[in-house]
């Protein structure tokens, strides 16, 4: 069992009345007071250590209660540690002490405090210190904190997209067990599971509503009946095998989807292309070559007369729909990378690898701007996801957050935290349009979060 899991375990069981100033051990390995000290209970820790409990007792992997109390960011268990003379230096299995284990949660508070004490910090350590420092005073502060409202639970593995019904009832996900499970996003009932050749990296409802559009890491694009019957698969057309297929969207009112391919050609990796499907028809290649690396991201306006793309190395180019042209509109160069791309209104969002949000307003399409109308140092991890409701903009990251945003004034509206596990990073995200409002959510440790943002202002 890991460090952070064997803490998570000791929040829910209470912690024993110091009766006697047992060193005794549970079954885990753990002393009374290493178990106070990790559920935060300050007064069971000082009774402890006033009855005399060894302060510096270990586990079998050396976690002692310095550390237990550090990683979870009990300040107050940490001062009263460190008034009782506690060894700062002492390293767990790992060779992490105290402070470290702090810092790798991002306690900074609690390593304020060990360093006041005199605990040992290392050059490298102190700029971790300080960037940590910088990005929770940039961070806008939410106006809500919300909690899921159900947590599904069905697949084994990694689940890496989600999507929602037009009607917003139901759910899809795709997960790395290679399966497609379809939810009632109001009861949590599992009404359906699509056994697949290959792991879903993206996946959709059909414009008919009723059936499911999903891209896959083997290359293919495949179209099912919500009972798991195949419709029809696609490759996507690309000289790599598998063909190497990035970004995905529908297209609004169409029976389209459009997606970027990297082929191989001219003797080099990369040249990107973009493709796109039409009902009953073959799947056509158009504006060919105009990003300069990998195509990471697409989206489609809400209109479907136009659509963005970008590629790694933060160059984005939009085109026009509804012609044969394969120039593109417009260019933008954000100048740093691209993890996903929506459109709202007449904005364009853009979610970096750095764990920013770029926001560029097209005024109608009248002008394109020549820079980003806003930036928000919106998460301290990488953007995996974004969705759009109207003014809203609801984003995913890798550092186990979503987060609800203002479109026009950049303020931070709600953080959603799922709380139900410590891997949980974000993957997908969707949002129901309308009212009754619900955000869905794909995580790492294999489950789905539903997210009821009905009173978010």
């Amino acid at each position: 069992m890991s460090l952070w899991s064997r803490l998570f375990s000791a929040k829910s069981a209470p912690s024993p009345q110091p009766m006697v100033p047992s060193d005794a051990k549970d079954e885990v390995g753990w002393t009374a007071l290493m178990r106070a000290a990790a559920t935060g209970d300050v007064e069971q820790v000082r009774a402890l250590l006033a009855a005399g409990a060894d302060k510096n007792a270990s586990d079998a992997n050396g976690i002692t209660a310095l550390q237990a109390a550090a990683g979870q960011g009990h300040l107050t268990v940490v001062q009263a540690l460190v008034a009782a003379g506690v060894d700062l230096e002492a390293k767990d299995c790992t060779e992490s002490t105290a402070l470290q284990c702090a810092l790798r949660q991002g306690r900074v508070d609690a390593v304020d405090a060990l360093v006041a004490a005199g605990a040992r910090i290392m050059l490298e350590e102190r700029e971790a210190l300080a960037k940590r420092k910088a990005y929770e005073a940039s961070v806008p502060t939410a106006s809500a904190r919300l909690a899921p409202a159900l947590v599904l639970r069905g697949h084994t593995g990694v689940v890496r997209c989600v999507g929602l019904s037009d009607e917003g009832f139901r759910a899809v996900s795709g997960g790395a067990d290679r399966t497609l499970r379809i939810w009632n996003i109001y009861d949590g009932h599992e009404e359906g599971v699509i056994h697949t050749a290959s792991s879903a990296e993206a996946v959709c409802y059909h414009e008919d509503g009723c059936t499911i559009l999903a891209k896959f890491m083997d290359g293919f694009i495949r179209h099912y009946e919500a009972s798991g019957i195949l419709i029809a698969e696609v490759d996507g057309g690309g000289d790599a095998t598998p063909p190497a297929i990035y970004g995905f969207a529908r297209i609004p009112g169409t029976h389209n989807v459009i997606f970027g391919v990297n082929d191989i050609g001219e003797g080099r990796w990369g040249i990107p292309k973009l493709r796109y499907s039409r009902k009953g028809g073959p799947w056509e290649t158009r504006w060919n070559e105009h990003l300069s690396g990998s195509v990471s991201a697409i989206a489609v306006h809400e209109s479907a007369e136009w659509f963005v793309a970008a590629d790694g190395s933060g160059r984005m180019a939009v085109w026009h729909l509804g012609t044969g042209n394969a120039d593109p509109l417009y260019e933008i160069a954000s100048g740093k990378g691209i993890r996903c791309l929506k459109t709202t209104g007449d904005v364009i969002v853009a979610g970096h690898e750095d764990g920013s949000i770029s926001m560029w307003d097209t005024d109608g399409r009248r002008a394109w701007p020549d820079g980003p109308t806003r930036v928000l140092a919106a998460h301290e991890k990488s953007i995996s996801s974004l969705d759009a409701d109207g003014g809203r903009i609801v984003s995913g990251s890798m550092d186990n957050t979503l987060k609800i945003w203002d479109a026009r004034s950049g303020d931070c509206l709600a953080v959603m935290e799922g709380g139900h596990s410590e891997r949980n990073a974000v993957f997908g995200v969707a949002v129901r349009r309308g009212s009754g409002r619900r955000v869905v959510s794909a995580h790492a440790d294999g489950t789905v979060a539903v997210w009821d943002t009905t009173l978010v202002r």
